[in-house]
């Protein structure tokens, strides 16, 4: 159980132009939830903050245990007292970085449709909060920073993790927002990927309707569940290539759950290539590349008169080359 000190906001101007609150925020541990790991068990707790961003805060003393100082791997034990004073982004100024890459396939006065490059979060978060996506659009195009449900977020409907590259649309205006909103709702934007896996795939082609939750041994990762137990998600596959170890898929996403195409296909004992999260590093570096072998390659959804627009983007020049080593 935990609640929020009501007199425990402070607001300051964080270095990087945007404010800041901090809130100061009290858990009591109950019998049922002792003998965890502190960080682990607050990524459960707060699952809008990432377990590498938590431990940083334990660290820093930003996270008590017993008004101590402790380190993020000691357990938990029934009745300690665990204070946080936490930053929170509810009244986000976002700066405009001129210096993040925007490429753009395509724009017109109400989408921008670009090829994202991996390494790149796509907007601010507490862990994350700035050099972001977000921060180049508002540089690129200052408009957008009054566009979409959430100020963190302007013009965005759908993302891509950090690693994936691959193509967004983005919504300039208000009217286009709602548009695309409605559509990704009603799933008829076609989404596809190209993905290099571990193995060969059986069958050659299929699809993976297992429904996926955040795991309770890992909470920064996601896994499969029981149906009931998480929220519905479709993957398709292709297989368009075999290679001695690998094979290579097109993918089509029906739902858009978080790591959703990573976790089903290790589901089937196919991880993806380079996936360091949701497979052995040693693996991921031994490829030499320091991503993910996921790239979205082609969108399709309609404009505001009705009209369907497709487009493709090309795949990095990181992963082209790993490709032409396997052949």
């Amino acid at each position: 159980m935990f609640h929020v000190v009501k007199n425990g906001y402070v607001s300051f101007l964080h270095k990087m132009n945007y404010t800041v609150n901090m809130e100061l925020k009290k858990i009591i541990v109950a019998s049922n939830e002792q003998n965890q790991r502190l960080d682990v068990f607050l990524v459960v707790q707060f699952p809008e903050y990432s377990r590498s961003f938590l431990k940083t805060q334990i660290q820093n003393g930003n996270i008590t245990l017993n008004s101590k100082k402790v380190n993020a791997g000691i357990k938990i034990k029934s009745g300690d007292d665990i204070q946080l004073n936490l930053p929170t982004l509810e009244n986000i100024s976002i700066k405009p970085e001129k210096n993040i890459p925007i490429n753009i396939i395509y724009e017109d006065n109400d989408f921008i449709t670009i090829n994202k490059q991996s390494g790149i979060v796509v907007h601010p978060s507490e862990s994350t909060p700035a050099h972001t996506l977000v921060n180049g659009l508002i540089a690129y195009y200052p408009d957008i920073i009054s566009v979409g449900d959430d100020p963190k977020r302007p013009g965005i409907v759908h993302r891509l993790d950090k690693d994936v590259s691959g193509i967004m649309v983005i919504a300039k205006n208000q009217r286009a927002f709602d548009h695309l909103k409605i559509q990704f709702k009603e799933r008829s934007v076609k989404k596809k990927y190209i993905a290099l896996v571990y193995g060969r795939i059986i069958p050659d082609n299929g699809t993976i309707n297992t429904p996926i939750g955040r795991s309770k041994s890992q909470p920064n990762r996601m896994s499969v569940k029981r149906i009931g137990d998480g929220k519905e998600a479709e993957t398709h596959y292709k297989t368009t290539k075999n290679f001695k170890d690998y094979t290579l898929l097109e993918i089509e996403i029906k739902t858009g759950r978080t790591h959703q195409i990573r976790v089903h296909l290790l589901s089937k004992g196919n991880p993806i290539v380079g996936d360091s999260t949701y497979y052995l590093k040693r693996m991921a570096k031994k490829t030499g590349m320091n991503r993910i072998f996921l790239h979205a390659y082609h969108i399709q959804f309609a404009d505001l008169n009705g009209n369907l627009l497709k487009f493709n983007a090309n795949i990095p020049e990181e992963l082209d080359q790993f490709l032409k080593q396997l052949t």
